[in-house]
Parts: C-alpha cells; structure tokens; sequence
C-alpha cells in the first residue's frame, strides 16, 4: 500500500503516543476534516485504532505498517512530495532549495562526500532524540548530487 503524506504523519505522530483528532490537528495544522478522512482509511486498513475518541496505532500491524513506510512506491511517493514542496518554496523563500552547478576535481568530490557522510551521521544521530516533541516543528533536510549528465540523459529517456 502507498501511503500518501497525510497518512504517514498520522502513522509517524502516533508511534510516538495515542492522539485525539484534536491534538493531531492541533500538532500538525492540517484541517481536521482532511484527518479524519486519513484517519478513516487508516482505520480500514486496520493500521490504527480508535478507543474513547484517541487514536493509537494496531500494536499487530506495525510490521505491515513498516513494511508500507519504507517500500519503493511510498518512499518515492514522500521524496516527490518533500521535493515538490521545495521547488514551489525555491521561487518564494531564499533558503528553501539550493542548486549548484559546479566542476569539481576527484578529490573536491571525495571531500564533498565526506562532508556529506558527516551531515548524515549528525542528522542520523539528531533523529534518534527528541522523539516527543511536535512533529511540525521537525525539519526535513535533503541533499545529495549527480552528474549534470545523468540529469540531462534522465530528461530524454
């Protein structure tokens, strides 16, 4: 099953504790109607369960729930939502995308890398605390790069 991005955040929130329709709401900014319509399907799939108004994730599904957060369609599906948010944020606010164009040398590259394992390893370890705070307050960070050709010979195929 794909999840679509209201429905993984309502999954990632409640792994962290029970919620009420209000609180996730509240928590997230997104409309309530929009929730419980998420909520509803999620309910179906037997993900989540709903006692006395608080919603809780099905203790006995969350390798389903795993196995569906992390295949290929749903992470493609949440890598072109967070990439199409930022390209819409890239002509509105400065510091939402950056895109470099640049030559570098082997070893340029190499240290590139490097740089790029360190940022990893301080997000990685950063992701592992402050599990309890509001998620809308968490950031997402996206980085990476490719050759200009790969670029150009994925626009023609």
């Amino acid at each position: 099953m794909t999840l679509n991005p209201t429905s993984r955040y309502i999954l990632e929130s409640l792994s962290i504790s029970s919620k009420s329709l209000k609180e996730l709401s509240e928590e997230s900014s997104i409309h309530k109607n929009i929730l419980f319509f998420a909520l509803e399907n999620l309910k179906l799939t037997d993900y989540i369960l709903e006692t006395n108004n608080s919603y809780s994730l099905n203790k006995f599904q969350i390798h389903n729930i795993k196995n569906d957060l992390s295949n290929i369609r749903s992470k493609r599906f949440e890598i072109k939502n967070i990439l199409d948010s930022a390209k819409d944020k890239f002509f509105e606010k400065e510091d939402a995308l950056k895109i470099s164009k640049v030559f570098l040398t082997k070893e340029e590259l190499d240290i590139t890398q490097g740089l790029f394992k360190q940022l990893t390893s301080f997000l990685n370890d950063k992701s592992k605390k402050r599990t309890t705070e509001n998620l809308k307050t968490k950031h997402v960070f996206y980085w990476g790069s490719q050759s200009y050709q790969d670029v150009l010979t994925h626009l023609y195929q």
